[in-house]
C-alpha cells in the first residue's frame, strides 16, 4: 500500500500518488497545523495521481490524512 505526496514542498499544486490494495473509498482531508479541515474529498479510485490544489492556502505547513478502511497515513506537506 502506498501513499505519497510530489512535489513537497510546493507552491501551487500537491499531487497525491495512491496505490492502494482495497477497493473501498478514500477519504483525503487536509487540515492547517493548528488542526482546522480545509479540504475534504472522498474519491473511489485506488491507483492513481489525485491533485490537491493548494493556491488558496497561506505558506506554512499542512497535514493530509490518507483513509481507506484500516488503512491511515498522514503526510506532512509544506506549501511555499
Amino acid at each position: 500500500m502506498l501513499a505519497d505526496v510530489y512535489p513537497n514542498p510546493s507552491g501551487s499544486t500537491f499531487r497525491v500518488y495512491l496505490a492502494l490494495a482495497d477497493q473501498l473509498p478514500i477519504s483525503l482531508q487536509l487540515f492547517s497545523i493548528d488542526g482546522k479541515k480545509l479540504l475534504e474529498k472522498r474519491i473511489s479510485q485506488t491507483k492513481g495521481i489525485v491533485p490537491i490544489d493548494a493556491t488558496p492556502y497561506k505558506a506554512g505547513v499542512y497535514l493530509l490524512q490518507v483513509k481507506q478502511g484500516t488503512f491511515n497515513k498522514t503526510i506532512k506537506l509544506v506549501k511555499q
